[in-house]
């Protein structure tokens, strides 16, 4: 774990390297539920750093999965035929979808999703809890993921959906030629629009497969239309001790401060 006074030089060694090539946004902080509630069946421990979470490709049988995959669930958080499904639609957005670089058309190849989901995310940065600081660890937590799992694509036409579920948080990190077939924005709608469905540990896979659907709706080159309902309901998150805030509320101070911070990477 890294403490909080080495943090800065840890960041600008990461946005040298990477300012131009990576794109990152969360999306949702979502309600932490006691971890009581969980029903732990697998050895696998409860919480998770970058280094142990296994890789789905590889060592699949620790991920829940009987063969290669591109979902690791190693906390059985979503249930066999729901990941099975996530399989099904991240081959068909591989297969259907072209991103917008050379080697792609060369290698008729789409975009690339993997889905990281656990029950608790093992903090990177040693600090205080708040929406800042969520951002900061999942980004970095799902960066590294990503180098760890050596997610580059042919051109950097992939991303990364992580979960945690008692951190509260659902992320979703694009590279650069992800970005340009999904923007953040559609981001932010997609997800906002789904949030529900991670309100409850029963429906958490629904939550990802729809998500997914309307990533695949957009990278296809379709413009992303928001259900009726959700332009005009605006849910509050009750989070316990945690924080009340509207999803408009929440959408805006995510897209102010990672604009920031996607501005913070490029200039230094």
């Amino acid at each position: 774990m890294l403490s909080t006074g080495n943090m800065k030089g840890r960041t600008n060694s990461l946005t040298m390297t990477h300012a131009m090539t990576l794109a990152v946004l969360l999306v949702s902080v979502l309600p932490v539920v006691d971890t009581q509630e969980l029903d732990y069946t697998t050895p696998n421990p409860s919480v998770w750093s970058f280094a142990d979470y296994p890789d789905p490709i590889w060592d699949h049988a620790r991920c829940g999965r009987d063969n290669r995959s591109s979902v690791c669930d190693p906390n059985g958080l979503i249930t066999t035929l729901e990941a099975d499904e996530i399989d099904r639609l991240t081959v068909d957005v591989l297969r259907t979808t072209r991103c917008q670089c050379v080697e792609c058309h060369q290698n008729q190849r789409g975009y690339e999703i993997r889905v990281a989901i656990m029950a608790e995310m093992k903090p990177v940065y040693n600090m205080s809890s708040n929406i800042r600081n969520s951002l900061l660890n999942a980004r970095t937590f799902a960066w590294l993921l990503s180098q760890k799992y050596k997610l580059t694509g042919v051109c950097n036409e992939t991303l990364i959906i992580l979960y945690a579920r008692n951190n509260g948080v659902l992320y979703t990190m694009t590279r650069k030629e992800a970005r340009v077939g999904l923007p953040d924005d559609d981001v932010v709608t997609i997800t906002e629009d789904n949030r529900k469905y991670f309100d409850d540990t029963a429906t958490i896979g629904k939550g990802i497969t729809e998500m997914i659907k309307g990533y695949r709706h957009v990278l296809l080159g379709n413009t992303y239309q928001r259900p009726v309902a959700a332009k005009f309901t605006a849910g509050t998150w009750n989070g316990g001790s945690h924080m009340v805030l509207s999803s408009t509320m929440l959408q805006l101070c995510f897209l102010s401060f990672c604009v920031a911070f996607h501005q913070l990477f490029v200039t230094n």
